[in-house]
């Protein structure tokens, strides 16, 4: 009778798992390698698929290194979709030799598929709308492939993605149509790609990676009372001692924007509310 019950319990246990199995596998999981990529298979596949995000809020993607129990959370993964960025330590130091490993996984490198123009050295393509725009077609095919059943569905989503982004874009252009040219001061330099769209000039504070000196800080620290710098950007999870020494000697006050938040076109709203404060003429 126990060995009865217990291969009864074993059974039941064994529906179980199968049952769990059987429905992880209906929606496929799709990781994004960051929170505004997401976004994107979100707007595409909404609950067709199951999103996953490699990077964590609030860190910095230059340093941030998974631990061994955060990759294998994605060995399930069909698809992986990322930038494509050499410098992009998260990608081609960890989740591509990931992938390469696993045979059944498929990676998208959307800076491959859907090159952007000029500044190749800066991996924040996110913040550019035209960029994210570039996307939108080759995510689409990649998504409608690991969901044949739902690509008429996606396709049409894509249409509709594509023309919110536009109108996104057109928002902007607008919006630093009369401060062609203006500068602004940020600690880590994240808004390249969004300052080469609307004709604004970025100055980080950092340089190749590292704090700003001393030296530096006390030429920018010139410059900017010169200017009448109101504000400087900071991000989360960033080193913000050279920002706040800076805003404390010229009188300004620091504004955190964050780049990498799910809610893309928000971010990028926000950002831009930010820079309505922070341009200056320099």
């Amino acid at each position: 009778m126990r060995w009865c019950r217990l291969l009864l319990r074993s059974l039941s246990l064994l529906s179980l798992l199968g049952a769990v199995s059987a429905d992880a596998g209906e929606r496929p999981v799709v990781v994004a390698t960051v929170a505004p990529l997401g976004y994107l298979v979100e707007q595409l596949a909404g609950e067709r698929v199951e999103l996953r995000t490699a990077l964590p809020p609030g860190v910095e993607i230059e340093t941030f290194a998974p631990s061994p129990q955060q990759i294998r959370t994605l060995a399930d993964a069909r698809l992986i979709v990322g930038i494509g960025h050499p410098d992009f330590a998260l990608e081609t130091a960890y989740l591509r030799p990931f992938a390469d490993r696993r045979g059944a996984i498929v990676w998208l490198d959307l800076a491959t598929v859907a090159p952007a123009t000029g500044r190749e050295e800066d991996p924040h393509l996110w913040v550019s709308p035209r960029a994210m725009r570039r996307f939108v077609t080759p995510l689409a095919e990649a998504l409608g492939r690991l969901v044949p059943a739902a690509a008429g569905e996606i396709g049409a989503r894509a249409a509709t993605l594509g023309e919110e982004i536009d109108a996104l874009d057109r928002e902007l252009t607008a919006r630093f149509a009369d401060r062609q040219g203006q500068s602004f001061l940020i600690q880590h330099p994240a808004l390249g790609h969004f300052a080469h769209d609307y004709g604004l000039r970025q100055e980080a504070l950092e340089h190749e990676g590292k704090e700003a000196s001393a030296g530096r800080l006390a030429t920018l620290a010139v410059h900017a009372k010169r200017a009448g710098v109101r504000a400087i950007l900071v991000q989360p999870g960033g080193h913000q001692k050279a920002a706040e020494a800076l805003a404390r000697q010229v009188g300004a006050r620091l504004i955190e924007i964050d780049p990498l938040a799910a809610d893309w076109p928000a971010a990028l709203r926000r950002i831009a509310a930010a820079l309505d404060e922070a341009l200056y003429v320099g």
